[in-house]
């Protein structure tokens, strides 16, 4: 299963109960960029299905779903030399 770093650019929510203006959002930064790293579980023509933890028995937890269309970046990480280990607990 690959592991890979996803970067791209999000949506942002205002959650205030206010009325807006347009002239509120002069100053407001419109780009918002995201990334994550995690198990690369399917690619579909649309979207990039990534899940942060794999389990023994085959399910996956903290699923996250990227559209394709929004995805700036992605990278493939290679398993490499561990820096530290404490050796478990």
């Amino acid at each position: 299963m690959k592991i890979v770093k996803i970067e791209w650019l999000d949506a942002q929510l205002q959650l205030l109960d206010d009325m807006y203006y347009e002239s509120d959002f002069d100053n407001t930064n419109t780009e918002i960029y995201c990334s994550i790293v995690g198990f690369l579980i399917k690619e579909t023509n649309n979207a990039y299905i990534i899940a942060k933890e794999v389990w023994d028995d085959g399910s996956f937890k903290y699923i996250h779903v990227i559209p394709k269309a929004v995805v700036t970046k992605i990278v493939e990480l290679k398993e490499g030399k561990v820096i530290s280990s404490n050796g478990g607990g």
